[in-house]
This record gives C-alpha cells, sequence and structure tokens, in this order.
C-alpha cells in the first residue's frame, strides 16, 4: 500500500477513534461512509470484524446496511469493527499509530490518575518464567519530561514541523496525567511520536554519561512506545 493511502487511513482512524469516545455520532457515520467508499476491498474485513463485535457483546449481528439508518449500540459496534478493521490494516503494513486504547487510557480516563497506576503491561519470559513489565503514571511522566527537555533546546532553525508536534503531544500527556486542564493534540500530531522517541530522543542518550539512567530510560521509552501502539 502506497504511503498517502496510508496517511489517509491513519487521519480516518484517528477522527474516527476521536469521535467514537465523544459519542459524535454524526462524525461517526460521516469518517465510516468514507472509509468505506476510499477503501472497498476492506468491507469483507470490516463486516468481519463488525460481527466479531456484536458477538462479543452477546449480541446477534444483523444484516449490513446502511450506517446513516443506525445509532445507540449498534453504531458503536460498528465503529468499533471499523476501527479494528483498519488498524489491521495500518499494522500490517507496519505504519505505527496511536492505539485506541492508548488514546482512552490518557484522555478518557475513568479517575483521576495517581502516580502508581498502571497504565500498560506486556509478558516477558525469564529463566522459563513469565514476568511483566509494566508502565506506570510515574515512568510515563519521566519519559515525556526527559523527552520535552531533549526537544526543547533544539535550535530553532533546526526544529522540525514533527518535532514541534512531537513537544505538544508530550505537553498534553504531561498534562493529562497530572489531572490538569488540556488542550487534545491534533489528530494528526500523535503519529510522529514514536518516531521523534526513536530518532531523537533516545539518540540523545548516547551523550549521557550515566550509563544506569541511560538503561533506564531506554527501556521505558521502549516501554512507553509500545504502550502508545499496542491495541490492549
Amino acid at each position: 500500500m502506497i504511503h498517502e493511502e496510508l496517511t489517509q487511513l491513519e487521519s480516518i482512524y484517528l477522527q474516527l477513534n476521536d469521535a467514537f469516545y465523544n459519542e459524535d455520532e454524526y462524525k461517526m457515520k460521516i469518517l465510516f461512509n468514507e472509509f468505506i467508499n476510499n477503501f472497498p476491498q476492506y468491507i469483507k474485513s470490516k463486516n468481519d470484524n463488525i460481527s466479531d463485535v456484536f458477538i462479543e457483546h452477546g449480541k446477534i449481528p444483523g444484516r449490513p446496511c446502511s450506517i446513516f439508518l443506525i445509532g445507540g449500540d449498534t453504531l458503536r459496534y460498528n465503529i468499533e469493527g471499523c476501527l479494528r478493521t483498519i488498524w489491521a490494516i495500518l499494522e500490517s503494513n507496519k505504519y505505527q499509530t496511536f492505539s485506541s486504547h492508548c488514546i482512552e487510557v490518557l484522555y478518557f480516563p475513568q479517575k483521576k490518575f495517581t502516580p502508581t497506576d498502571i497504565l500498560y503491561t506486556v509478558p516477558i519470559q525469564y529463566n522459563n518464567d513469565e514476568k511483566t513489565n509494566t508502565l506506570t503514571v510515574s515512568d510515563l511522566l519521566s519519559v515525556a519530561k526527559y523527552s520535552l527537555q531533549v526537544l526543547e533546546i533544539i535550535q530553532p532553525n533546526e526544529k522540525t514541523s514533527d518535532v514541534s508536534d512531537a513537544i505538544t503531544v508530550m505537553q498534553s500527556i504531561d498534562l493529562a496525567l497530572n489531572n490538569k486542564p488540556y488542550d487534545k493534540p491534533l489528530n494528526k500530531s500523535l503519529h510522529i511520536v514514536n518516531s521523534v522517541l526513536t530518532s531523537v530522543v533516545k539518540r540523545n542518550l548516547e551523550n549521557e554519561s550515566d550509563k544506569r539512567f541511560v538503561s533506564t530510560m531506554g527501556f521505558l521509552i521502549d516501554l512507553a512506545i509500545d504502550f502508545f501502539t499496542a491495541r490492549k
């Protein structure tokens, strides 16, 4: 798939995800329709994912019909299936973006954050035992703080739009995790954070003299990237 198509898909995904969590039914329908009109080759995959969502919620999927004729939970199940489809396409093309799960956790929390809250866990094998690595609110705040320190000292004439967008996202994450008012970053800004973390922030660690800090922060950045892209 060409880059322009992936960029278009990512834009639909991020806007649709935003509409889904803001319960904007009109916008959900418009974006759903945009997806099926521009990417008809994925209609079967979309229908299969929608059926899976209905079944997971203990409902029997009905016959496909116009998205403009439905609402409520039926609409949300359709949108969730559509989001899964687009995510799978992006993932299969190794095109990383913020996952809907990450956006939900960061920007639509069910309660106020505390430093010890666990945002993400991933199982690992260690000496034949299964353990877990965890990313806490405190850990992600450390990543955001370090990233902002690195990105904000870049000279203005060397600061790309990607770096500027990454700063905006990191600032919003810092404010969100500190339970302070914030403006949600523009959808187009989200997908570049991982590449900036890898190409700019982690590279700066090579200049750090404290090897223990380098090891810890490098690990946390990798874990943060996993969290940003993980479906669950």
